[in-house]
């Protein structure tokens, strides 16, 4: 067929996304590479014509209807080979793609699920059981640190392969990332200076307290639905700026994932803290599924390396020496 247009554009660390059309007789293709070529058949009007070119400089536009034939032709001829290596590498790559190294996003410090220790070595539970699930399949782990609410427009942006950053899985989500199978659940919890003297968080208790959150966190979507209208609502980056805020009296309460509560503020020798109600998992539209790997939707072969590994651990054992490591015996 005749290529009709071609654009090249960079897009972040992306490699070239390539867009084609081509046409014959009546049917219009066309291609779209962003990793991977990939083909959408369109039906338009009989009449075949060129319309133009964007070059690799964004915003020049060349009006193929003014060149003369045999520059158009020789046009046709280069995007067409083109297009057609393109062809043959995606043709190549159908296959699920043979990994050496997996690169996971990780977003740190979230004690103790992802943490530094004294020394700078990067470890928690999350570290620990991806370098295991790694170990399994037969690759290395690289980690790549991000902060929460970048985290899942750097998959999309192939800035790792995976994120293992005890991500719930709900349905929201699920519009984005490919998941694993859930790998630990957790309840969420409030936790508040002992002098706050309140037994449950509601929003009589509630009313006129500030709150602190994680930005872009199913703990921040629950607080902002059920509490905006009553109380304020402070959202941090990341879990510990938003201790220090609490230590520095800045914040009234907090909701946090519990264990994450209880790694930074009831085993804080700061100050006193304690749990105000009981932990929270419902309703499952704020409190999802439970903790899972989060993957291009695309790398299904992937997913399903780590599902088996995880599976596996789980049966031998590996898994329950984990969890006790950083939550004591089940």
């Amino acid at each position: 067929f005749d290529v009709i247009d071609h654009v090249t554009q960079q897009k972040q660390d992306f490699k070239h996304t390539l867009y084609w059309r081509g046409k014959r007789g009546a049917r219009t293709w066309w291609a779209v590479r962003d990793g991977d070529l990939k083909y959408v058949r369109k039906t338009e009007g009989e009449t075949e014509e060129w319309l133009y070119d964007l070059s690799k400089d964004i915003g020049e536009t060349k009006d193929l209807s003014r060149s003369k034939p045999e520059q158009v032709t020789r046009m046709k001829k280069l995007l067409t080979a083109s297009l057609l290596g393109l062809a043959v590498a995606a043709a190549s790559s159908a296959h699920a793609r043979d990994y050496d190294n997996v690169r996971i996003g990780v977003d740190v410090p979230y004690e103790p699920m992802e943490y530094r220790t004294a020394e700078g070595e990067l470890t928690g539970f999350d570290i620990d059981l991806g370098n295991a699930l790694c170990e399994r399949i037969g690759v290395t782990c690289e980690w790549v640190e991000q902060e929460w609410d970048g985290i899942i427009p750097g998959l999309m942006s192939r800035n790792y392969d995976a994120i293992m950053s005890s991500m719930t899985i709900n349905d929201e989500r699920r519009q984005q990332v490919l998941f694993s199978d859930p790998y630990i659940t957790m309840p969420s919890a409030w936790f508040a200076p002992a002098s706050l003297d309140i037994s449950e968080a509601n929003e009589e208790t509630l009313a006129g307290k500030t709150i602190g959150v994680q930005r872009g966190t199913l703990q921040d979507n629950y607080v902002t639905d059920n509490f905006s209208s009553v109380a304020d609502i402070s959202r941090y980056s990341t879990a510990d700026d938003m201790v220090l805020d609490m230590e520095a009296q800045r914040l009234d309460i907090v909701f946090l994932d519990f264990p994450i509560g209880q790694s930074t503020l009831l085993d804080s020798e700061e100050a006193e803290y304690v749990v105000v109600g009981e932990r929270i998992s419902e309703p499952k539209e704020y409190f999802g599924e439970g903790f899972g790997i989060a993957f291009r939707q695309r790398d299904e072969a992937l997913a399903e390396q780590f599902n088996e590994a995880l599976a596996e651990l789980q049966e031998d054992g590996t898994y329950d020496e984990i969890y006790a490591r950083y939550f004591g015996e089940e």
